[in-house]
Protein backbone atom coordinates (compact mmCIF):
# COMPACT_ATOMS: atom_id res chain seq x y z
CA UNK A 1 0.00 0.00 0.00
CA UNK A 2 1.28 3.33 -0.51
CA UNK A 3 -0.11 6.40 1.03
CA UNK A 4 -1.25 9.39 -0.78
CA UNK A 5 -0.85 13.15 -0.28
CA UNK A 6 -3.21 14.55 -2.70
CA UNK A 7 -1.48 13.16 -5.84
CA UNK A 8 2.04 12.24 -4.82
CA UNK A 9 2.82 9.15 -2.48
CA UNK A 10 4.70 9.65 0.55
CA UNK A 11 7.04 7.42 -0.49
CA UNK A 12 7.40 4.87 -2.82
CA UNK A 13 6.72 0.70 -2.05
CA UNK A 14 7.40 -1.65 -3.63
CA UNK A 15 6.84 0.72 -6.87
CA UNK A 16 9.31 0.03 -10.23
CA UNK A 17 8.75 3.43 -11.51
CA UNK A 18 12.13 5.47 -12.20
CA UNK A 19 11.16 9.09 -10.91
CA UNK A 20 10.98 10.60 -7.71
CA UNK A 21 8.28 12.96 -6.44
CA UNK A 22 8.96 15.99 -4.33
CA UNK A 23 7.41 14.14 -1.13
CA UNK A 24 9.96 11.23 -1.22
CA UNK A 25 13.11 13.70 -1.46
CA UNK A 26 11.60 15.80 1.48
CA UNK A 27 10.82 12.56 3.36
CA UNK A 28 14.52 11.04 2.60
CA UNK A 29 15.52 14.42 3.62
CA UNK A 30 13.91 14.52 7.01
CA UNK A 31 15.23 10.50 7.99
CA UNK A 32 18.56 11.56 7.32
CA UNK A 33 18.50 14.74 9.29
CA UNK A 34 16.61 12.83 12.18
CA UNK A 35 18.28 11.47 15.35
CA UNK A 36 16.70 8.12 15.71
CA UNK A 37 14.83 6.02 12.88
CA UNK A 38 11.71 3.31 14.08
CA UNK A 39 11.81 1.65 10.66
CA UNK A 40 9.19 -1.45 9.35
CA UNK A 41 9.93 -3.88 6.80
CA UNK A 42 11.55 -2.25 3.94
CA UNK A 43 14.30 -0.10 2.25
CA UNK A 44 12.79 3.11 2.37
CA UNK A 45 14.06 3.84 5.87
CA UNK A 46 17.41 2.74 5.39
CA UNK A 47 17.95 4.71 1.93
CA UNK A 48 17.16 7.49 4.12
CA UNK A 49 19.20 7.02 6.55
CA UNK A 50 22.32 6.91 4.30
CA UNK A 51 20.34 9.80 2.25
CA UNK A 52 23.50 12.53 2.98
CA UNK A 53 26.59 10.11 3.82
CA UNK A 54 27.37 7.54 5.89
CA UNK A 55 26.93 8.99 8.92
CA UNK A 56 23.22 8.50 9.01
CA UNK A 57 21.51 8.53 12.48
CA UNK A 58 20.38 5.65 14.48
CA UNK A 59 17.69 3.20 13.20
CA UNK A 60 15.92 0.64 14.70
CA UNK A 61 14.13 -1.98 12.76
CA UNK A 62 10.59 -2.20 14.27
CA UNK A 63 9.62 -6.24 14.08
CA UNK A 64 5.31 -6.01 15.55
CA UNK A 65 3.34 -3.68 16.62
CA UNK A 66 4.23 -3.91 20.31
CA UNK A 67 7.93 -2.55 18.99
CA UNK A 68 6.74 0.13 17.65
CA UNK A 69 4.37 0.46 20.74
CA UNK A 70 7.56 0.55 23.01
CA UNK A 71 10.24 2.49 21.03
CA UNK A 72 7.19 5.62 20.87
CA UNK A 73 6.88 5.45 24.24
CA UNK A 74 10.41 5.74 24.88
CA UNK A 75 10.87 8.87 22.31
CA UNK A 76 7.52 10.00 23.82
CA UNK A 77 9.67 10.19 27.24
CA UNK A 78 13.03 11.10 26.35
CA UNK A 79 11.35 14.14 24.24
CA UNK A 80 10.00 14.99 27.95
CA UNK A 81 6.78 15.86 26.52
CA UNK A 82 3.75 16.06 28.94
CA UNK A 83 -0.21 16.93 28.88
CA UNK A 84 -0.63 20.55 29.82
CA UNK A 85 2.83 20.95 32.07
CA UNK A 86 1.54 18.94 34.78
CA UNK A 87 4.22 16.40 33.57
CA UNK A 88 1.75 13.28 32.97
CA UNK A 89 2.75 11.06 30.38
CA UNK A 90 0.73 9.87 27.60
CA UNK A 91 0.15 6.18 26.36
CA UNK A 92 0.43 6.52 22.13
Amino acid sequence: MVTKCCSQPLHRDRTHRQEFFLQEIIDLFILARSRKIIAGDGGFALLGRYWLGRDGPEMEVAKNKEEIQRQMENIWLESDCHNGGLGVHHRI
